[in-house]
């Protein structure tokens, strides 16, 4: 990240620090805020501007040493600092209404939406990995401490999350925020779940199927090459990317691994959406939609700006049925799924968004890097 992008981020946070309140909402007030923000613009792209100050949240910090789940020590309870956002400076046009703030412990590295909550995982400056669990309705935050490891977005199985922590898998229990399982698979990266289904990447050319019942490794599928991300279908097919072959590989639910899709560079982002798969090409600003059960390519979409970022990030919006995508400079852009048309910009200020995003509650959830923070983000009324 450049220098004048850290400035742009200190300037922006010493703006909205000096100028926020702290409350604590009361039952409905983000409803209310939501009925606020989505009135009709006065003019051309121009939306309501609101500020909302998140809910005094308390932590929980439980730390997950070697040995069973059952003899994790819980740190006792203690409040945490509320995030807030006053009025947007000028520096962030309002063209979308960012209706929230979390400041998390370290770089956000990814986030991902089930179980009724918004789940982030982020990288501390020693090494240590905090999952932090934030509630859509009130903006409840909890954070469970966890071993060091290389990190991105957890994963969600039916009643599970799953952190991929390079040498080991962790399975959290999801309300109590216990580490439950504990799995080693390798030096692996990926990690993707569906139902009752769970892979990761073993750092071995190869995938771990986990079985969530017991933590063990219930089985290996070797693989062309090493695999980075792992996208579990509801069939029970898994698609991962192979960065060194440029290439998405598919494993039928019987275990037949398909041949590599070449994809015209490096694999990046890789998620579903409008009943394709979906994998970001960082080289050519693209993403590339493959047919999901033959990977054969079915739509090319050029994304504007992802040579910003360090990679073209983005989060399918169902409700649209359109990506929301980083273009750079702290924008994101809505691109249509069916043509690639793109029909609107959210120019949020200094924020350098990083990792895989999420959408929940209507909302787009991304984190951003050098602020270290999460941001929930309305888009323009409909």
């Amino acid at each position: 990240m450049s220098r004048h992008q850290d400035q742009l981020e200190d300037e922006l946070r010493a703006a909205l620090a000096a100028r926020a309140e702290t409350v604590r909402p009361r039952p409905g007030a983000w409803d209310e805020l939501r009925s606020r923000a989505r009135r009709p613009p006065r003019g051309p792209r121009v939306a309501v501007a609101l500020g909302v100050a998140a809910a005094a949240a308390t932590t929980v910090a439980v730390v997950a040493l070697a040995g069973s789940p059952s003899d994790t020590p819980v740190v006792p309870v203690r409040p945490a600092p509320p995030s807030a956002l006053a009025t947007p400076s000028p520096t962030r046009p309002a063209d979308g209404t960012v209706l929230g703030t979390w400041s998390v412990p370290g770089f956000p590295t990814g986030a991902s939406a089930g179980l009724g909550h918004v789940w982030v995982t982020s990288a501390r400056d020693g090494g240590g990995v905090v999952l932090s669990r934030i509630d859509p309705a009130d903006g409840g935050l909890v954070e469970v401490e966890l071993p060091p490891g290389r990190v991105e977005a957890p994963a969600l199985s039916a009643d599970m999350v799953w952190v991929h922590l390079r040498e080991e898998v962790l399975g959290v229990d999801p309300d109590t925020l216990e580490v439950r399982t504990r799995v080693a698979v390798g030096d692996g990266f990926g990690i993707g779940a569906s139902g009752e289904q769970v892979w990761a990447s073993d750092g071995a050319a190869g995938l771990a199927r986990i079985d969530p019942a017991d933590g063990t490794v219930a089985e290996r599928v070797p693989l062309p090459g090493p695999a980075e991300r792992v996208l579990v279908q509801p069939d029970g097919a898994v698609v991962v990317t192979v960065p060194a072959l440029g290439a998405a590989v598919r494993v039928a639910p019987d275990g037949a691994v398909g041949d590599p899709a070449p994809l015209g560079g490096r694999p990046g982002a890789l998620l579903a959406g409008d009943g394709l798969v979906w994998v970001g090409v960082p080289e050519t600003d693209e993403l590339v939609g493959l047919d999901p059960t033959t990977l054969v390519e079915v739509r090319r979409l050029t994304v504007p700006g992802g040579r910003d970022e360090q990679d073209p990030y983005a989060v399918h919006d169902p409700d649209r049925d359109a990506f929301w995508v980083t273009a750079g400079g702290g924008t994101l852009a809505q691109v249509r799924a069916d043509d690639g048309r793109i029909v609107q910009h959210l120019r949020l200020g200094g924020w350098l968004f990083a990792g895989p995003a999420a959408y929940a509650a209507g909302d787009v959830w991304y984190v951003a890097h050098g602020s270290r923070q999460v941001l929930r983000i309305q888009p323009d009324p409909r």
